[in-house]
C-alpha cells in the first residue's frame, strides 16, 4: 500500500527508477488536488493547486539515480470563474536528497490552449515530454499532439526547460482533425535510440473517416526534421 488517505485518490503512474521503481498519484481533497510521489522510503508532494482535468494521469523519467521529472496538468481558470475550466501542463524535479514539498514550474508548452494528457519517456541522454492542446477556433487540425525534448543534463538551476515544441505526428497531413492521448515507449534499434509514440486519430487520416484509431509511429531520437534548424 502507497496511499492510505482520506483524500481520493488515483490517476496512478509507475516508472523503472535506480534498479527499482517509483509511483506518483494525484490525490483530491475539499476542491484542491495534491500531487503525491514515492521511491522506495522517500516521499515528495507538489501543491495543493486546482484539480486537473478527470483522468489525467502525471507522467515520470528518471534522470539519473537520484533524480526523477514527474510531469502533470494543474487546472486552472483564465476567466476567474471559481472552478477550473482549463489546465496547463507543469513539470518537477524530484531529488532523494531532498524529500517533501518539491516545486513545480510550467512548461513552456508554445500556445495559449489548455494542455492535457501527459506523457514522458527517457531515451538516450534525452528526455522527451508529449501532450494534448485544446483545439483552436476554426482550426482544421483541431486537438493537437505536441513533443518536447529536454537533455537529462541538468543545470545549477534544475532542468532545461528551453527546447523547442514540435507537433508529435511526423506527417503534416495527420495533423488534420483531432488527435487524443499520446503514449511514449524508448526504442533501442539504433546507437541513440528511438521513441515509440502511439495515440489516438479521430480525424479519419488513416482511412477511418467516423471512429477513432491508434496510430503508432517510430521516431529516431534526437528528433530532426526537414526544414528545422
Amino acid at each position: 500500500m502507497v496511499a492510505d488517505s482520506a483524500a481520493n485518490e488515483g490517476d496512478a503512474a509507475l516508472a523503472v527508477f535506480a534498479g527499482s521503481w517509483a509511483v506518483a498519484w494525484r490525490a483530491g481533497q475539499i476542491g484542491t488536488e495534491t500531487l503525491h510521489a514515492r521511491a522506495g522510503s522517500t516521499n515528495w508532494t507538489v501543491g495543493p493547486y486546482r484539480p486537473g482535468p478527470v483522468g489525467d494521469r502525471p507522467a515520470l523519467a528518471p534522470i539519473d539515480n537520484t533524480h526523477i521529472l514527474v510531469l502533470f496538468t494543474e487546472g486552472t481558470d483564465p476567466i476567474d470563474s471559481g472552478v477550473s475550466n482549463g489546465s496547463k501542463l507543469r513539470v518537477a524535479l524530484l531529488d532523494t536528497a531532498s524529500p517533501g514539498l518539491a516545486t513545480a514550474i510550467d512548461v513552456p508548452s508554445g500556445g495559449l490552449f489548455s494542455q492535457s494528457q501527459p506523457n514522458a519517456v527517457r531515451v538516450g541522454d534525452t528526455i522527451y515530454l508529449a501532450w494534448r492542446s485544446q483545439s483552436a477556433l476554426d482550426d482544421p487540425n483541431g486537438e493537437e499532439l505536441w513533443i518536447k525534448a529536454l537533455p537529462t543534463a541538468l543545470t545549477p538551476s534544475g532542468l532545461d526547460l528551453s527546447g523547442s515544441v514540435r507537433p508529435l505526428p511526423r506527417v503534416t497531413s495527420h495533423r488534420v482533425g483531432d488527435q487524443r492521448r499520446p503514449a511514449l515507449a524508448a526504442g533501442s534499434a539504433t546507437a541513440f535510440g528511438e521513441i515509440i509514440a502511439s495515440y489516438e486519430d479521430w480525424g479519419g487520416n488513416f482511412g477511418a473517416s467516423r471512429h477513432q484509431v491508434v496510430a503508432v509511429e517510430v521516431i529516431p531520437s534526437p528528433i530532426l526534421r526537414l526544414g528545422e534548424p
